[in-house]
């Protein structure tokens, strides 16, 4: 709709979207889109290509160490009704994919009508970033050039380098609420009991591991969650991530 509005050269959408990956990755962590983020998919006209783009998850079984089902939970299919499986379940590389497919295409719009529109920086980050009046000035770490913007987004995650950045080191034990939940999130050939359904184990010691459907042929995601206060060595690990 921006676009379709008489406004000024100077309105136009300027966005730099940051990433510092050399490409964008297809897959990454499911995302269950409900509610307001279906009326958002719809407003950027994206929703018919995120609905083609889903895992196909049918549902969740609850299963146990002999993979017997105990309970079954089938997949929202309406939208209305919600369940541990969404109507849209789709994998966070694949949506990113969608959305920065879209924003190029706004972008060439606006460069048509006389803006700059939205400019890509690839393997790059923020070295700094500081207030400026009602200004942001963020210098890029790995280029060293400088800029100043309205406004900076920070969707780097749970253990954000922005929010350090902004507020400091000082602080992050209150700003992260630690629930001693650890998580390991990957993928995997698919083996010869998967499905698209889901199904999730509870194994004892305040463990857990799910197997679900990917996007991807051949391929399945796995969760597994451990809960503990004590161990240390999980605190370590988090710390580090990929490493």
């Amino acid at each position: 709709l921006l676009l379709l509005l008489p406004l000024p050269v100077k309105d136009l959408p300027h966005i730099t979207v940051l990433e510092r990956s050399a490409a964008g990755l297809s897959h990454g962590q499911n995302i269950d889109v409900r509610g307001t983020g279906i009326d958002v998919l719809d407003k950027l006209g994206v929703e018919d290509r995120v609905r083609a783009a889903t895992t196909g998850e049918e549902g969740v079984r609850i299963v146990d160490a002999k993979n017997q089902i105990w309970a079954q939970m089938a997949a929202d299919k309406t939208g209305k009704v919600q369940t541990g499986t969404s109507d849209v379940e789709i994998l966070r590389g694949r949506l990113t994919q969608i959305l920065t497919e879209r924003s190029r295409g706004v972008s060439e719009e606006v460069q048509r009508l006389g803006g700059k529109g939205v400019r890509f920086v690839v393997r790059d980050w923020l070295a700094s970033i500081e207030q400026d009046g009602d200004r942001v000035r963020v210098v890029f770490a790995n280029s060293g050039e400088e800029e100043s913007y309205d406004l900076v987004v920070g969707a780097d995650g749970l253990q954000s380098a922005t929010r350090k950045m902004v507020w400091g080191l000082q602080g992050e034990e209150e700003r992260v609420k630690r629930l001693g939940a650890y998580c390991g999130f990957f993928s995997m050939p698919k083996g010869e009991t998967d499905s698209l359904w889901r199904r999730w184990y509870h194994a004892p010691g305040r463990k857990s591991i799910m197997v679900r459907p990917s996007d991807q042929a051949g391929r399945s995601t796995v969760l597994m969650i451990v809960v503990n206060d004590d161990d240390p060595r999980f605190g370590e690990a988090a710390k580090v991530g990929r490493e």
